[in-house]
C-alpha cells in the first residue's frame, strides 16, 4: 500500500482563543499540521482507510487535545495525533482544539475529508459455480443458457462493462446469459464501476464442452458413415452419427474426408443435391451443422474423385482430387469463402500433374503453423497458407514418390518416400516391384533442412505404399515412432513402425488372422494412452483394430467397444489437430 501524506501549514486558517491572564501562559500557536492515510487506491480515501491527523505546537506545552468529527467530540487526549477510520462513504469535517495549562485554547479546522466507497470486490457465479475474482470452469453443452451473475460486494455498482472474446457486449447489467448450445472457449473480461467511479476488472473463462471434445472420428465413404470414440471413457458414439444429430444425410456422395480447425469440423462430401461437392461445417464437439460451403467448379464431373480436405481457416480450404479413371491427373485446389457469397475454387499452383509423378496421391496434407506440406510425386512441396505461394520444394529421385507426411511428437516433419518403381501396368495400385528401398525424410520445420534414412529390416528393403494409395501414416503421441502401411500394395495387411531416434524399422502388426477385415484402410491414428488404431475394410464396412504401441498387443477389450462404420474409410484424431 502506498502512503499518501498531505501537509497543510494552516497558520492563517487557525483561530486562536486564549483565556490566559496578561501575566499567564501565551495562547497556543500551531506551527504545522498533517493528514495521512493508507489506501490501495492511491490518492483516494476509501471506507476502512486509516486516516491519521497530526497537529504541532511549539510555543507552549499543550495539556489537552480535543478532537471532534462532524461536530461531535470523538477524543480528548494528551497527544497531538488522532486516528479516524471512516465506516461509510461521505464527507468528514475534523477539528481540534489545543489547551494549555491555563486554559488558553486554539482551534484548527482541517479541510473536509471526502471518503469514497472502495473498489468492488468481485465474485462470479456461473450457474451454480462460484469463482473469486478470476478463474475458469468447464461446463457441458446443453439446450438453453447459463446465467453468469456478478457481485461487486458491499458497494453500489453504477456500471458493468462486459467484453467477450475481445468484443464489447451490449449487456450492461450484472447478469449475462451464456448460450450453451455451442461448444467453445468463452473468455470474459468485466469491469465493475462503483458510484465513486472506482473500478475493478476481472477476467474469467467458461469452457463449454461437447461430447466429442477429444477422441477419434471414424468415418466411411457413405452418406451415413461417421462415428466417434472417446478413449478417456471408452465410449463409442454409433455410426450414422451426423444423420442422427442433424436429421439428414451428410451428402449424396457420402463422406470422403474431414478436417478440424478453430473449433469447427469440416466434412468433405463429393456431391450434393446441387451436383456440386460441398464442405459441411459443424461444431467440432457436437457435430451440429452450421453451414454449407461450396463453389463454382467444385464438382466431380470436372475433378473426378474429390478425396482430401485440409481446413486452413474458416474461410479457406485445400482440397485434393484425382481423375484416375481418365488421365490419371491429380492436384490440390483452394476454396476461398468470399464476403459476397461468390466463393472461388482455383488450382493451387504447382500441385497438378500425373499421379505419383507431379500430382499428389491419396495422402493427407500437413499444416504446421502457417506452412502446408504436400507430397507431389517425387517432390515434397511446402506452401505458405496465407499467400498460397510455394516456399520451397524437396526433390528426390524421379522414379520415386512421396507417399505421406506427418509431424512427430518431437516437432519435426517426417515424409514417407516409396522406393523406385516402374510406372507401367498396375503401378497406380502399388503392384509393380520396387527396385530400391523406401526411406524417411526428417525435416526441420524451421530451416527445411532434411536427412534421409532408408527403411530396412535386417538389411532388406521394406515397401511403402505408392501409386494412388498413400501410406496412412500417423505419429505416436507417447513414443518416438511413426506408423505406416506397406508391403502389399493397395490390399496390404501390414503395418510397420519407424523409430526416428534410432532409425530402426520393424513390422508392428499383420492384421491377417486378427479377426479384422481383409486390408488396412485409409488413415491410422494414435491416442495419448499409447494405443494405435488401425482401420480395416471389406469395401462395404470399416472395422477398427486397437493395439498397444509399447508391445504390439491387440487390445480386444477396447476394440470390442468400437462398432463398424459404413463404407471404406479411415480415422481422424482430434489430437492431431492440436498444434
Amino acid at each position: 500500500m502506498k502512503r499518501f501524506l498531505y501537509c497543510f501549514l494552516l497558520f492563517a486558517a487557525c483561530v486562536f482563543a486564549s483565556c490566559s491572564k496578561d501575566d499567564g501562559l501565551p495562547a497556543p500557536v500551531i506551527s504545522g499540521s498533517s493528514v495521512s492515510w493508507d489506501s490501495d487506491l492511491g490518492s483516494d480515501v476509501v471506507v476502512g482507510s486509516v486516516v491519521t491527523y497530526t497537529v504541532k505546537c511549539e510555543n507552549v506545552e499543550i495539556v489537552r487535545y480535543e478532537w471532534s468529527v462532524n461536530g461531535t467530540v470523538e477524543s480528548e487526549a494528551d497527544g497531538p495525533t488522532f486516528v479516524l477510520t471512516p465506516a461509510q462513504r461521505g464527507e468528514y469535517s475534523v477539528k481540534v482544539v489545543l489547551y494549555n495549562a491555563d486554559g488558553g485554547a486554539t482551534t484548527q479546522e482541517f479541510n473536509v475529508l471526502v471518503v469514497k466507497d472502495p473498489a468492488p470486490v468481485v465474485t462470479i457465479l456461473c450457474g451454480e459455480t462460484q469463482m473469486e475474482n478470476e478463474g475458469s470452469i468447464d461446463v457441458e453443452v446443453s439446450e438453453g443458457t447459463m446465467p453468469i451473475v456478478l457481485n461487486g460486494g458491499d458497494v453500489v455498482i453504477s456500471e458493468y462493462k462486459w467484453t467477450l472474446n475481445g468484443e464489447v457486449l451490449e449487456n450492461q447489467t450484472k447478469e449475462y446469459a451464456l448460450d450453451l448450445t455451442h461448444s467453445g472457449s468463452y473468455i470474459f473480461e468485466v469491469e465493475l464501476v462503483n458510484q465513486d467511479q472506482l473500478s475493478t476488472t476481472v477476467s474469467f473463462t467458461v469452457q463449454v464442452n461437447g461430447p466429442f471434445k477429444t477422441g477419434l472420428w471414424f468415418y466411411g465413404t457413405t452418406m451415413e458413415g461417421i462415428a466417434f470414440f472417446d478413449p478417456t471413457n471408452s465410449q463409442f458414439y454409433q455410426d450414422h452419427l451426423y444423420q442422427e444429430l442433424n436429421g439428414e444425410a451428410i451428402g449424396a456422395g457420402g463422406l470422403n474426408d474431414l478436417s478440424i480447425c478453430d473449433g469447427k469440423i469440416y466434412l468433405l462430401t463429393p456431391s450434393s443435391e446441387s451436383s456440386r461437392a460441398q464442405i459441411v461445417e459443424c461444431d467440432a464437439q457436437t457435430l451440429k451443422k452450421e453451414r454449407i460451403i461450396t463453389a463454382e467448379g467444385f464438382n466431380t464431373s470436372s475433378l473426378g474423385e474429390i478425396y482430401n480436405l485440409l481446413a486452413i481457416s474458416a474461410d479457406k480450404f485445400y482440397v485434393g482430387n484425382n481423375n484416375s479413371n481418365a488421365n490419371n491427373v491429380s492436384g490440390v485446389h483452394v476454396l476461398t469463402v468470399q464476403p459476397d457469397g461468390q466463393n472461388t475454387f482455383v488450382p493451387l499452383e504447382g500441385t497438378t500433374g500425373s499421379i505419383g509423378v507431379d500430382g499428389p496421391c491419396w495422402a493427407r496434407m500437413l499444416k504446421v503453423g502457417k506452412n502446408v506440406y504436400i507430397g507431389c510425386g517425387n517432390k515434397l512441396k511446402i506452401f505458405d497458407s496465407e499467400t498460397d505461394q510455394e516456399i520451397t520444394s524437396i526433390m528426390i529421385a524421379e522414379d520415386r514418390q512421396i507417399s505421406d507426411v506427418v509431424r512427430g511428437r518431437d516437432g519435426n516433419v517426417y515424409a514417407l518416400v516409396a522406393g523406385a518403381m516402374a510406372k507401367t501396368g498396375y503401378w497406380l495400385w502399388g503392384m509393380e516391384p520396387f527396385t530400391s528401398p523406401a526411406s524417411v525424410l526428417t525435416i526441420d520445420p524451421q530451416s527445411f533442412a532434411y536427412t534421409e534414412t532408408p527403411i530396412l529390416i535386417d538389411g532388406k528393403q521394406t515397401d511403402v505404399n505408392a501409386g494412388l494409395e498413400g501410406a496412412g501414416t500417423c505419429a505416436s503421441l507417447t513414443s518416438d515412432e511413426i506408423f505406416f502401411k506397406g508391403g502389399g500394395g493397395y490390399s496390404t495387411t501390414k503395418v510397420y513402425k519407424f523409430n526416428y531416434k534410432t532409425g530402426v524399422t520393424s513390422l508392428f502388426v499383420d492384421i491377417d488372422g486378427k479377426g479384422l477385415y481383409g486390408m488396412v484402410s485409409k488413415y491410422m491414428a494414435t491416442d495419448p494412452e499409447g494405443r494405435l488404431y488401425v482401420p480395416t475394410t471389406n469395401y462395404s464396412e470399416v472395422s477398427v483394430g486397437v493395439f498397444n504401441i509399447a508391445d504390439g498387443a491387440q487390445l480386444n477389450d477396447v476394440q470390442s467397444g468400437i462398432g463398424t462404420i459404413k463404407g471404406d474409410g479411415g480415422i481422424y484424431s482430434t489430437y492431431s489437430s492440436e498444434e
